[in-house]
């Protein structure tokens, strides 16, 4: 029995997908304080990670999103400057960007806290990170 061209699809894109995340997992280690960085370095990885976003996008006919977005379904919390998740999706600028990215081990951390819906845990544990 062949595959089917949905059956390759889904085949090739989990492998796929999961090469891709795990590239991407080894650049947020990068961020950790064994590593010395210039900010512009740092955006050049966010830069070129987005620009591959888009062309996933367009070939998948998908709108890319400009601003990397987190709902307030996944995480209650609050932005630098004092906007909270009520107020609607926080929108990180390139700086805020490259600022999580630096932050790797611990913002996995505080991701798999709020996956395990733990989200009182997972505020505290991003106030810290971000008083440090």
């Amino acid at each position: 029995m062949s595959e089917t061209p949905h059956e390759k699809f889904v085949r090739l894109s989990t492998a796929r997908l999961e090469k891709a995340q795990h590239a991407i997992k080894q650049l947020t280690h990068l961020g950790s304080k064994n590593y010395e960085f210039s900010v512009q370095e740092a955006e050049e990885i966010v830069r070129a990670l987005t620009d591959s976003v888009g062309k996933v996008s367009d070939a998948l006919n998908i709108p890319a999103q400009d601003v990397a977005t987190i709902s307030y379904e996944d995480y209650v919390g609050t932005k630098p400057g004092g906007k909270t998740m009520a107020d609607g999706p926080l929108e990180l600028t390139p700086e805020e960007t490259t600022w999580a990215i630096s932050q790797g081990d611990q913002l996995n951390a505080i991701i798999n806290t709020m996956e395990d819906r733990e989200y009182e845990k997972a505020h505290s544990m991003l106030l810290n990170l971000m008083r440090s």
